[in-house]
Parts: structure tokens; C-alpha cells; sequence
């Protein structure tokens, strides 16, 4: 498969690669059992972790994602300039 630049995207090492990965890991960590206490999974918890964000850290949520929107503006901007 050629890319528009006509180099090719696929080279067919990729695939072998991502199997030997994964049939490692499930090896090392397949039979595995996580041990985790009530207290650290009502940490983890969904509506706990949404709580937080938009309870306890709305101003600084809000002002990283307004950061990111200008990041996205400025990089379609940069990518734009002929």
C-alpha cells in the first residue's frame, strides 16, 4: 500500500510484532488476579473521579481545556500558512 507520497505504509513487520507483544503479555499477566481494597476502587470510580473534576477542580479543567483549544487553533494555523 503506497502513501501520497508514494512511500509504502505497510511493510508487513508491523503485525507479527504487535502478535509477539500481546501473546507476551497475556503470558506474563494473563492469569494474573488484581488485588485491589474498597477503598482504592471507590477512588477510581467514575462518578467519584467526575465528581472531582467538575466539584473540586472546575477553574483549572476549564482553563486547561480553553489551553488546548488554543494549541489546536494555533497548530491549524501554523499547518495552514502557504
Amino acid at each position: 500500500m503506497l502513501g501520497l507520497d508514494g512511500m509504502v505504509l505497510d511493510d508487513g513487520v508491523a503485525h507479527p510484532r504487535g502478535t509477539i507483544v500481546t501473546a507476551l503479555l497475556v503470558d506474563a499477566y494473563g492469569g494474573k488476579e488484581i488485588k485491589l481494597n474498597d477503598r482504592l476502587v471507590a477512588l477510581g470510580n467514575t462518578n467519584t473521579v467526575g465528581s472531582s473534576i467538575f466539584r473540586d477542580y472546575l477553574v483549572p479543567f476549564e482553563v486547561v481545556s480553553m489551553l488546548l483549544l488554543a494549541a489546536l487553533v494555533g497548530a491549524v494555523v501554523i499547518a495552514r500558512r502557504d
